[in-house]
């Protein structure tokens, strides 16, 4: 049986990238068992055509004002046979075999809880990150920031973070630390949060650098 995959997209702002980042997803080799897309602008018409266009897509608005955790978090309510969620920002475009990679990934190790991806930036020749580590004063540290990808990051590496962008997380471990914590907003770093909670229940946060992101 196929790794079943429940993929999040969270709308804040921008729709430039949603039509891209969307077929990105229909286009997997490892095709997703839902999509959702969390709307969380208020006051604005949903983006126009997007439901026809993408007919398996489930498209979720926001009832009130809320932060990208929350937004997460009421998306993946009612999850039950997926055995992985994956938080992406509308802007993220995935290579055609990211989740196949992040499946493998976590077939090959049963003790990861969190998985990022090599994310780049949209020149796709350098890395905006593989991973983060955090300084002393408990600022993160993005690795490989800057460098030309010439493949010296693959296989499945050990991290303290990943950050937002393309963060896959196995539904245990979701269900066992209650998703995202809702009182980081309207910053960004509950993501990290989740990464050092996962950390301390016992699982390990990778980045699977063979599956790759252009953010």
């Amino acid at each position: 049986t196929a790794p079943r995959f429940h993929v999040i997209v969270v709308l804040r702002e921008n729709l430039e990238w949603i039509e891209a980042c969307l077929h990105s997803l229909q286009a997997q080799t490892l095709a997703p068992a839902r999509i959702s897309v969390f709307d969380m602008r208020l006051g604005v018409a949903a983006p126009a055509g997007l439901e026809a266009a993408f007919p398996h897509m489930r498209l979720l608005r926001a009832p009130e004002k809320l932060g990208p955790g929350a937004a997460a978090n009421r998306a993946a309510m009612g999850i039950r046979d997926a055995q992985f969620i994956v938080l992406l920002d509308a802007e993220a475009i995935l290579a055609l075999n990211a989740l196949e990679k992040l499946a493998e990934a976590f077939g090959a190790c049963g003790s990861v809880g969190v998985l990022g991806c090599k994310i780049l930036n949209d020149d796709v020749e350098t890395i905006h990150q593989v991973g983060l580590n955090l300084r002393g004063n408990g600022m993160p540290r993005p690795l490989g920031q800057g460098e030309i990808d010439n493949g010296q990051y693959t296989g499945v590496q050990e991290v303290i973070c990943v950050q937002r962008g393309a963060v896959a997380i196995r539904s245990e471990v979701w269900c066992e630390l209650g998703g995202l914590d809702e009182r980081y907003w309207p910053a960004y770093y509950e993501q990290i949060d989740l990464c050092l909670r996962a950390q301390a229940a016992g699982w390990r946060v990778a980045v699977a650098c063979d599956a790759t992101v252009t953010h």
